[in-house]
């Protein structure tokens, strides 16, 4: 008698766990937030236009300068941090909404960053150094911050996206590297904190006239 010949298939066997799902990295998620800054970045030029040189008003705007570095710092602190850390939380939160709120504050910030930053009528008063020793120094570490918790927003997005396309919770495994990456992110935007009111001074009197 012989045997009957055993039957294959392709498709997974009942036990077999399922294909892990492709996930937003923690480099790829800050490359798209980098992306959607700069292109905010960009598109805030056309808002902008060139200011006249004032010397009126460039003495008002170095004498706020002045102002601010006689303010004490532990207040100055405070203030930053609390207008800080609320940005980066509206960032990570963006999760909730698949990602889409936090896009949306990405190009805003970028076209903010241009239009009332580096094209700012009283920024364009500055002498160029002095405007790079006011922005620099704690820029560097308070975009990066803004970029990482973005990048968060964007992963957590993914995740909250599939739950609602699947209605499957994700897992610990799957979470864990969005919290990390946000506390690292918030970590970092209380550095850039600490660099503005501790740091940035100490440059700019190099270049204040």
């Amino acid at each position: 008698m012989e045997e009957a010949p055993a039957t294959t298939h392709d498709g997974p066997s009942p036990g077999a766990s399922p294909t892990p799902r492709r996930r937003l990295g923690g480099l790829a998620s800050f490359g798209i937030a980098l992306a959607l800054f700069l292109a905010g970045l960009v598109g805030g030029w056309p808002f902008t236009t060139d200011a006249p040189q004032d010397a009126a008003k460039r003495d008002r705007v170095l004498g706020n300068i002045h102002e601010r570095l006689a303010q004490p710092a532990w207040d100055q602190l405070r203030h930053i941090l609390r207008n800080n850390l609320l940005a980066y939380a509206s960032l990570v939160a963006g999760a909730v909404t698949a990602g889409v709120l936090t896009s949306i504050e990405l190009l805003v910030l970028g076209a903010w960053v241009t239009v009332a930053t580096l094209r700012d009528p009283s920024s364009q008063l500055l002498p160029p150094a002095l405007l790079a020793a006011l922005l620099v120094p704690h820029g560097i570490f308070e975009m990066a911050a803004f970029l990482i918790g973005a990048g968060a927003g964007l992963r957590g997005g993914g995740l909250f996206y599939d739950y609602l396309m699947s209605g499957t919770l994700p897992s610990q495994a799957e979470l864990s590297p969005v919290r990390r990456q946000a506390v690292a992110g918030a970590l970092l935007c209380v550095a850039a904190g600490f660099v503005e009111v501790f740091g940035t001074p100490i440059f700019i009197r190099h270049f204040l006239p």
